[in-house]
């Protein structure tokens, strides 16, 4: 009898440690996940402002001289990013749960013209570079919205004209 007491208590033991662990489990990724998204999104903000950035670096150097051409290749992991011929500017938007800097602050960083809004329960973070030339997407004043990976061709077409073709 004492034997058939001992093997409930075993088995009584082991569910209530299983459902221990699951517990502290689910409760590690309720508070783990929210804390690696907004670090995701974070990283992601400052991987895309650097694309900007070498987005400008290269336009810069294509405006060198007529007929010079660069050929990059680009990565947009996440958000609405647009280059816009008809406004001559890069425009990245992403809407994040994460507060990653003050609301309503409009930040320089270069170049670089950076906005963080609050909307709702959510932020909107924005980034944008402006362009002193006349910038063509495919020979046209178009914009291009762009999410994936992207081989870009700039090339320089003399008079202050910049054609971004995307392949």
């Amino acid at each position: 009898m004492l034997d058939v007491k001992m093997k409930g208590q075993t088995w009584v033991s082991a569910a209530l440690y299983t459902a221990l662990g699951v517990v502290t489990i689910a409760l590690v990724l309720a508070v783990g996940m929210p804390i690696l998204e907004d670090l995701k999104d974070k990283n992601t903000v400052t991987q895309t402002k650097d694309l900007i950035l070498d987005f400008d670096e290269v336009i810069k150097e294509t405006f060198e001289g007529a007929g010079s051409q660069r050929e990059f290749f680009i990565d947009v992991k996440k958000g609405d990013f647009v280059v816009d011929g008809g406004s001559d500017e890069i425009l990245w938007k992403m809407k994040t749960k994460a507060k990653l800097m003050e609301p309503g602050v409009e930040l320089d960083e270069g170049n670089l013209k950076i906005r963080f809004d609050e909307i709702g329960e959510e932020y909107e973070m924005n980034v944008k570079l402006e362009f002193d030339v006349d910038l063509k997407i495919n020979g046209e004043n178009e914009d291009k919205k762009l999410l994936g990976r992207y081989n870009v061709l700039v090339k320089n077409k003399g008079g202050g004209v910049i054609d971004i073709i995307f392949k």
